[in-house]
């Protein structure tokens, strides 16, 4: 850590109060010579307050000062020796007492290295059981029944860890304290006892669960019986996914193709590297297969796959396209003006899709290196049903506000959220004719940025501020059911609840039960959790009242169906307007830059059909005004522009071309419309701007470049060195 001292580091390194926790650490350190001084001197009242101050310090230690513990073990004073140490001074305690005799003494010592081995025994049986019942391969919707995998061991066993196993003696030490201070005889050997059963408690189980597993160690069988099983469903078609595991909300990327690809005539399977991933996907009928391991996915053959489609480009996707035998495309997870969707990393695949003529042209000004051909426009299709109208909405006019994250990059203006949001959203709260503001941030919202996750946190709170002003305004406090509306929240945690019990076993399952259970290709189960997933989002709208403004977090309610409550929308230059351009609806692009508007709307063509705010938001109020009052539109013939440039024609509609598109790679039949993949159709004016056709890479410069072949499959030397 640059400039900073180990002192410096472990300082900051504790939570709650600094000063508190630091003497909580003296005294568990402190407290084993005391012990020990208190029972040479045979000082039985001090050495149970020692004792029972340094069981209270470790407690209260254990979260608050865990770098500073762990430091500690490194000069060999871990936890197991502290806690060793204590037990021996209670043993030393117990010598000394004239009270009590050489037998019990004896059988009282006898007890407490009993507990000792048996908490051994304990810490190795349950390594072996988690070793044992480490997956391979995390699954759903897979037969692993030729596996014979048991249930896990219940919570109680494996709960608590080492630390709970190093309690067992307390009972020997406690009574090891009321002989040497009363002279009784037994107490010691009493609470050894007490620690004995306890430790067989756990230690039988634990060994009947070992023997339970030991064929799950045979990691060659059990690959082999997950191949098996997916060679039998014979899919033709793999999504691709990898993400870091920290973000739950990035699996969106998986999710929004799920219900296009169920349509497709071909079977698809998911392929997730990360294992949290597995249970963030959204049910579904087809296989979910995590394959953590690069090598195993390198080795991943399964002779039915032809096409893999990759929803975002990270370093991981390398693995799969190694597999020369797949076509390997890009369909990403949005189409927007960002640099990201147009990486030049794109001319590795064999094609890359995109919704409209607005996607090609993106790649070619960017100079990223695909050759025309290779582009394929297919729509998006997740948009042919964004009209369907929600069952409840308010009347109230309502604007959504979803920027964009930070980005990777120290680029002050991606999102409009570091240098206008705040303010943006300040201006809606106190417009003189109220408006209800849905603020939905992305998922990735301030993981990179302390100042993005601050102004995050502000406009939540600013937000929180206006729904009490208004519960105690006259004009909506007669309105202001707190019942009907506890009631209301009280159903929707009931619906989340069902939705939880459908859609995993009991939380104290591991991973591999997990996968031996989590079957979601039932389709009556998939229609009952489909219906209890519409209930929850129609929940959550009238969880509190119509003029609230609501900040929504989560999966859920998904974007779309805050687009079906929104009457105007106000973003970035995100793929978020690229998706609401579908809805026909206007809407608003934040210049945090302050760009030129002509230059703006000629660099992002989402912006064609928007109107346009600078970073002061002075021009908000009236917008906001002209869209709400129903009176002349300007920008209508530019949206509707804009909207076949984005995403190409109404007809046929998206998932058809879609379809086309995957039968043309994979050999089947083909579908009646073929996927469009020439650039040169007549060119609206107002998009005239954009195209710079001096910026088009030819093929054969693509490859001195070696950037890629763009009419071959992937091999391992196809850029002319060997992947790594």
């Amino acid at each position: 850590m640059k400039n900073v001292t180990v002192a410096q580091h472990l300082w900051r390194s504790l939570k709650g109060n600094k000063v508190v926790t630091v003497s909580a650490v003296a005294v568990s350190l402190l407290s084993i010579p005391a012990l020990f001084i208190a029972a040479v001197t045979q000082s039985p009242i001090v050495f149970g307050v020692a004792l029972a101050l340094a069981y209270l310090c470790e407690q209260y230690t254990r979260d608050r000062a865990a770098t500073v513990l762990d430091f500690v073990g490194s000069g060999h004073v871990n936890m197991a020796l502290r806690f060793a140490m204590r037990d021996a001074s209670a043993v030393l305690l117990l010598a000394t007492a004239a009270s009590l005799s050489t037998g019990l003494l004896i059988g009282a010592v006898c007890a407490v290295t009993l507990t000792h081995m048996l908490r051994f025994g304990v810490s190795m049986l349950n390594a072996y059981i988690t070793n044992r019942r480490k997956a391979i391969f995390l699954t759903r919707n897979i037969d692993l029944s030729a596996l014979q995998i048991p249930d896990a061991p219940h919570r109680y066993l494996t709960a608590g860890g080492r630390r709970r196993l190093l309690h067992l003696p307390l009972f020997a030490n406690v009574g090891a304290v009321v002989d040497a201070a009363i002279g009784t005889q037994f107490a010691a050997l009493s609470g050894g006892a007490i620690g004995v059963v306890l430790g067989l408690v756990l230690f039988v189980p634990l060994a009947v669960h070992a023997r339970r597993v030991r064929h799950l160690g045979d990691r060659a069988r059990f690959k082999q019986v997950v191949l098996d099983e997916l060679a039998d469903y014979s899919p033709e078609v793999v999504l691709y996914f990898s993400h870091e595991p920290k973000v739950k909300d990035s699996a969106y990327q998986v999710n929004m193709w799920l219900s296009t690809l169920e349509k497709l005539r071909q079977r698809f399977i998911v392929l997730v590297r990360e294992p949290q991933h597995v249970e963030r996907i959204s049910p579904t009928n087809a296989p979910i297969v995590c394959i953590p391991g690069g090598s195993d996915v390198v080795n991943f053959d399964l002779p039915s796959l032809k096409l893999a489609l990759y929803p975002g480009n990270t370093g991981k996707n390398i693995h799969l396209l190694r597999n020369n035998a797949l076509k390997h495309v890009f369909v990403g997870h949005g189409d927007s003006d960002k640099a990201s969707s147009a990486n030049p990393f794109c001319t590795v695949y064999d094609q890359v899709w995109t919704a409209g003529r607005a996607g090609r042209d993106r790649f070619h000004r960017a100079k990223a290196g695909v050759a025309d051909e290779r582009m394929i426009e297919v729509g998006r299709p997740q948009l042919d049903a964004i009209n369907e109208q929600p069952r409840h909405r308010s009347k109230m006019f309502t604007i959504l506000y979803a920027p964009t994250w930070e980005g990777w990059s120290n680029d002050m203006h991606v999102t409009s959220l570091q240098n206008m949001g705040l303010t943006l959203i300040e201006m809606l709260a106190k417009l003189d004719a109220p408006v209800r503001v849905i603020y939905k941030p992305h998922p990735l919202t301030g993981i990179r940025d302390k100042h993005t996750a601050a102004v995050n946190k502000g406009i939540r709170e600013t937000l929180r501020d206006a729904n009490l002003r208004r519960n105690d305004s006259p004009q909506y406090a007669g309105l202001f059911d707190e019942a009907h509306f506890s009631a209301a929240r009280h159903h929707l945690g009931d619906l989340h609840r069902q939705i939880a019990d459908l859609r995993k076993p009991s939380s104290g399952t591991d991973a591999l039960q997990r996968a031996r259970d989590n079957d979601h290709s039932d389709e009556r189960l998939r229609t009952q959790l489909a219906s209890l997933q519409a209930d929850l989002v129609e929940a959550y709208w009238r969880k509190s009242p119509d003029w609230h403004h609501r900040t929504v977090k989560g999966a859920t309610p998904h974007l779309y169906d805050c687009f079906a409550q929104a009457d105007m929308l106000i973003s970035d230059v995100s793929s978020v307007v690229s998706d609401f351009i579908a809805t026909g609806k206007p809407y608003v692009i934040c210049n945090p830059g302050d760009v030129d508007a002509t230059t703006f709307r000629a660099n992002n063509t989402a912006a064609g059909g928007a109107y346009i705010l600078q970073s002061d938001c002075a021009e908000l109020p009236r917008i906001v005004s002209d869209v709400r009052n129903g009176g002349p539109d300007p920008m209508a013939a530019e949206r509707a522009v804009t909207r076949k440039y984005l995403l190409g024609p109404d007809s046929p509609p998206a998932q058809q071309r879609f379809a086309a598109a995957v039968d043309a790679l994979t050999g089947s039949d083909s579908a009646a419309v073929p996927p469009q993949t020439s650039a040169h159709e007549p060119v609206t004016p107002q998009h005239r701007s954009v195209l710079r056709h001096e910026n088009f890479i030819p093929a054969q410069q693509c490859l001195r470049r070696g950037r890629g072949d763009p009419g071959h499959g992937l091999g391992r030397q196809r850029h002319g060195y060997e992947w790594t």
